[in-house]
C-alpha cells in the first residue's frame, strides 16, 4: 500500500474525528514494511478526544487499511522517542 492509497482511505475517518494532521512513521514510512508490520500514525488534533474515541479511531483506521494501526498523539509523544518519530515522519493528512 502506497502513501496515496493510505491518504485516500484515511481522509474521511480523520475528518470524522476532527484530526488536524497526521503522519506515518516507522517501517511503512521507511519503505521497510512487510506482512507482519503495523502502521504507526502520529496525529494532532484541536478537539478533545476521549480514550474511547482514540481506540475507535485506531480500530476504524485498521479496518479501512486492512492492517493493524497504532495511533500516537502528538500531545503525548514521549520526548525520548520524538526524534526517531520526526526522522521518519511522512505527512499523510492535513485537515486545516
Amino acid at each position: 500500500m502506497d502513501l496515496k492509497q493510505i491518504e485516500k482511505k484515511i481522509e474521511p475517518i480523520m475528518k470524522k474525528y476532527g484530526v488536524k494532521s497526521a503522519g506515518i512513521f516507522g517501517s511503512y514510512a521507511r519503505g521497510e514494511a512487510d506482512k507482519g508490520s503495523d502502521l504507526d500514525i502520529l496525529i494532532d488534533y484541536d478537539v478533545t478526544l476521549s480514550l474511547f474515541e482514540l481506540v475507535a479511531l485506531e480500530r476504524e483506521l485498521s479496518e479501512a487499511l486492512n492492517v493493524k494501526v497504532d495511533v500516537v498523539t502528538k500531545k503525548f509523544l514521549n520526548h525520548l522517542v520524538e526524534p526517531f518519530v520526526r526522522r521518519d515522519l511522512k505527512m499523510i493528512y492535513d485537515g486545516r
